[in-house]
């Protein structure tokens, strides 16, 4: 029963987003069907996105709690992530599609100081403005979203499976990146946060057992 109901949100909170899309030359589907579980999707760009977070087998709750809430999802590991099997033409976002998004919602190549030289990099960050266009509408602690961009960023959290520790709950929210730095010892994630209002790729050394939302993109 409360599959059904949950299946049953989730389609509702498909067809709210199909206003806030963003047009496409030919047909895109409103949903996507993973581990039995249907996800809202949502067209920004050449690219289209599931609009939930992923709440499959697997995974944590926040702070390990028994009570799941459906919106917010569970928390996942990389390696967790990387092994959801997926509908063809779906993916698990890499730091270029994050990046595409990123840049869709008009962020701005970050910079970084190199020897007193100013270099350019090729992650993009999101300024208040455009941030809040990622994020949902309400439950943010601070600052929330007007969702235009219908990606409905919700403020889950994330955590660190190896120290059972969890930050963040309701004034970030943390999309696992299949990627990993230079010397792949650290994650990547993306990180939209609601003081101040700001969206960006960062990488983060909470360890192998680091945990975030899991988001799927699909090319279009």
């Amino acid at each position: 029963m409360k599959k059904i109901l949950y299946q049953a949100l989730v389609v509702a909170i498909a067809f709210t987003f199909i206003g806030c899309s963003k047009s496409s030359s030919s047909p895109q589907p409103v949903s996507v069907l993973v581990e039995g579980t249907v996800y809202p999707t949502v067209v920004i760009g050449s690219q289209t996105w599931t609009s939930l977070n992923y709440n499959g087998p697997g995974g944590e709750n926040y702070n390990n709690s028994t009570t799941n809430i459906p919106l917010f999802g569970k928390l996942y590991t990389l390696e967790e992530a990387r092994a959801i099997p997926l509908p063809k033409g779906w993916e698990l976002p890499t730091a270029a599609d994050y990046n595409l998004l990123l840049k869709n919602a008009g962020g701005v190549p970050q910079t970084r100081d190199v020897n007193g030289v100013t270099v350019i990099s090729s992650n993009y960050m999101v300024g208040s403005f455009s941030a809040v266009e990622l994020m949902s509408t309400s439950r943010w602690q601070g600052t929330n979203g007007n969702n235009q961009l219908g990606f409905n960023a919700q403020p889950a959290g994330d955590g660190a499976a190896d120290t059972q520790n969890f930050y963040s709950l309701y004034s970030s929210a943390f999309f696992i990146v299949n990627d990993f730095t230079a010397n792949n010892s650290h994650y990547l994630a993306v990180q939209i946060s609601c003081s101040p209002p700001q969206a960006a790729i960062s990488d983060y050394d909470l360890g192998i057992d680091f945990r975030g939302s899991v988001r799927f993109v699909k090319n279009n």
